[in-house]
């Protein structure tokens, strides 16, 4: 997104004039910290790739949904701002969360300590021991992969990828079949899970952590986020 188009974001949204703007582009959509006359925000920009449906909007509302429960349980997590009562914006042809930006330095994996470890092991078990599916929409019991928008997708932007999904298309679907046969018939119980829980996905300031990004939230078994 450029700079210009930060711009009349913000002046849509009427969030005071932008002074300055940094891109961190190191994961799969590109957040950048933007600092205004009066506050400073993070601006977390979908791709069209992980946004490019309906269907992938409520499923990106659910997850939003998810962290908002575990906040409201007194599990930190990092909430994006609402405008008229919606947290994903449309402009421009991209979807965006804003966040008020956090003072707080994220985790550094090179320096973790047992207080650390204590900590983000006692979020993750309450976190697991919760029973929220009855205030969900949509249910992550199934997977659900459309191989088809993704040959769309890869017909132009790689035709390598494009055509090994094409050629496998059969196999990739049974697979995932067989994968929701086998969680329908599973005994083993699935939990609510971060599924990216990593320490540049935890902010921490010496007391308390918080946890961001769940774009890969769901449901899973408890080994997933270990």
């Amino acid at each position: 997104m450029e700079r210009n188009n930060i711009n009349m974001l913000f002046d849509f949204l009427n969030l005071g004039k932008v002074e300055s703007i940094s891109v961190n582009d190191s994961s799969q959509n590109v957040v950048y910290k933007v600092i205004t006359n009066s506050k400073t925000y993070d601006v977390k920009e979908f791709s069209h790739d992980a946004i490019s449906s309906l269907e992938d909007l409520n499923k990106r509302q659910e997850q939003l949904r998810i962290s908002e429960i575990l906040n409201e349980l007194n599990i930190n997590c990092s909430i994006p701002i609402k405008f008229n009562d919606k947290e994903f914006i449309c402009f421009d042809g991209h979807y965006y969360l804003i966040y008020e930006h956090l003072n707080m330095k994220y985790l550094d994996k090179e320096k973790l300590n047992n207080e650390h470890l204590r900590v983000l092991a006692k979020t993750l078990a309450k976190i697991h021991l919760l029973d929220i599916s009855s205030n969900l929409k949509c249910s992550y019991q199934n997977i659900e992969i459309d191989f088809n928008k993704y040959l769309d997708i890869y017909k132009t932007k790689n035709p390598k990828v494009h055509e090994m999904i094409l050629n496998n298309l059969e196999s990739l679907n049974k697979l995932i079949n067989n994968v929701n046969s086998a969680l329908e018939n599973t005994t083993e119980k699935l939990v609510i899970s971060h599924n990216d829980y990593k320490p540049l996905n935890v902010l921490w300031n010496g007391m308390k952590l918080i946890l961001l990004d769940f774009d890969a939230c769901g449901f899973s078994y408890p080994s997933a986020c270990v």
